[in-house]
């Protein structure tokens, strides 16, 4: 998936994820806009297809399959390829998952990632 799943309030990633399914974010393209299957591993589906609802009952789509080994291989090996770049997708962070406690004289504060870097930076850095 591409890294608009992580931004979005209602996203596939976050559906999967919530139902225990493994999510990796491809973060290094623009939008990850392929629509590929490789099944056992010479069984190659590909076309504009989104496999939804509206793709099946309202779009005009292509979709193809080929029966064809080395086809595959050449798509599995693609993916291995952009799968060394993937980043493992953690469901969606609400503010207070980002809040860091910190305690100093035994008062408890929590500090958010903004405070924390305004706290680093020097006097002049701004």
């Amino acid at each position: 998936m591409d890294k608009s799943q992580r931004a979005q309030k209602y996203s596939s990633a976050t559906f999967f994820y919530n139902q225990g399914i493994p999510v990796k974010i491809d973060a290094q393209h623009a939008i990850a806009h392929n629509k590929v299957m490789v099944i056992d591993g010479e069984t190659v589906i590909i076309g504009s297809f989104n496999f939804t609802k509206a793709a099946e009952e309202n779009n005009a789509e292509n979709l193809l399959v080929v029966r064809d080994k080395k086809l595959a291989e050449r798509y599995t090996e693609n993916w291995k390829e952009h799968e060394r770049h993937l980043e493992v997708y953690v469901g969606r962070r609400r503010r207070m998952d980002l809040q860091v406690p910190w305690t100093c004289a035994g008062v408890e504060t929590i500090f958010t990632p903004v405070t924390i870097l305004l706290a680093v930076l020097p006097k002049s850095g701004l």
